[in-house]
């Protein structure tokens, strides 16, 4: 399968997935993937066993790391992936500093480091490409800036989302930037939903009949 799902969250984002390394390399092989990508929530627990099972099972394992930064009083997904010896240095350094990050010590860190900017994980980032064009393109240039590859990522989970990811494309290609399927992966089977939910409940504090809105 030509396609790679690059937006894994595994068990080791505590509270936000039910995908076990275990359980999930057997499903992707089933399924014919040639490659995957992990890319847990500030930090790296899950590289050693997913590099191990897909190395094992003829599968090309992609590192990454999704990391919370603030940009303009919002807190933001950046998600940053391993090319080559140098970004994988770079990448422990910034989980490591993940409590004092900025966009300045990101860029100076940013050689050997892919970044896919989520478009719809990123409510703020949604937000703007549905309204704001000229404060969307000044926001890209202060994210990407340092970045050999970059990419925005296309996430589609409802139908009003389809609108919103054509402006995504359309932005793209007017101001050269290129898009990437990036679809959020926390579980592999419908019945799993439910272990998800309860996850997510136990996060939040809530019960599953809590009437706050999701």
């Amino acid at each position: 399968m030509n396609y790679t799902p690059l937006h894994i969250h595994t068990a080791y984002t505590f509270l936000d997935s039910c995908l076990k390394v275990e359980e999930l390399i057997p499903f992707l092989v089933k399924n014919k993937f040639l490659s995957a990508g992990i890319c847990d929530i500030d930090n790296a627990f899950a590289f050693p066993s997913f590099n191990e099972e897909c190395t094992k099972n003829n599968l090309k394992p992609i590192l990454g790391t999704t990391l919370n930064i603030k940009i303009n009083e919002e807190v933001m997904e950046l998600c940053l992936y391993v090319e080559n010896e140098s970004g994988y240095r770079n990448l422990c350094y910034l989980i490591s500093n993940k409590d004092t990050l900025t966009l300045d010590i990101i860029s100076s860190h940013s050689e050997g480091l892919i970044l896919i900017l989520p478009t719809k994980s990123n409510i703020y980032i949604y937000d703007l490409f549905s309204s704001d064009d000229e404060e969307i393109v000044k926001l890209l240039y202060s994210i990407q800036k340092g970045f050999n590859h970059f990419y925005l990522g296309i996430e589609i989970y409802e139908k009003v989302d389809k609108e919103v990811m054509n402006k995504v494309r359309d932005f793209a290609k007017n101001h050269s930037y290129k898009t990437i399927a990036f679809p959020l992966f926390l579980y592999m089977h419908k019945n799993d939903a439910l272990t998800l939910d309860l996850l997510q409940a136990i996060k939040d504090n809530e019960t599953l009949n809590s009437d706050k809105p999701k």
